[in-house]
């Protein structure tokens, strides 16, 4: 089995999709996120990504998830939800 590429028009407009709007941009608007909000808020989008995409995948998809994807998410989001509600500390 040899690696191959497909150079179909609906594959290069998908990279090039993927590039510009999945990196450059998204890379633009997290630092700008950042310097805003701060690096803790900016943070959630790197945990809250794959949630996303799951969420995604059984809309449009149509996946399904195991127990263990399940159990990963709530996790993630129980996660989410400590750091959202823990006490803040002021800088000293």
């Amino acid at each position: 089995m040899s690696w191959s590429v497909a150079w179909s028009p609906a594959y290069v407009i998908s990279l090039l999709y993927l590039a510009v709007f999945g990196s450059v941009i998204a890379f633009g608007l997290y630092f700008t996120i950042a310097r805003a909000r701060g690096y803790a808020v900016a943070s959630y989008i790197s945990a809250l990504t794959p949630p996303i995409a799951m969420l995604v995948s059984v809309m449009f998809e149509g996946a399904r998830f195991g127990v263990l994807a399940l159990v990963g998410l709530a996790l993630v989001l129980a996660g989410q939800l400590f750091l959202i509600r823990a006490p803040k500390r002021s800088a000293a």
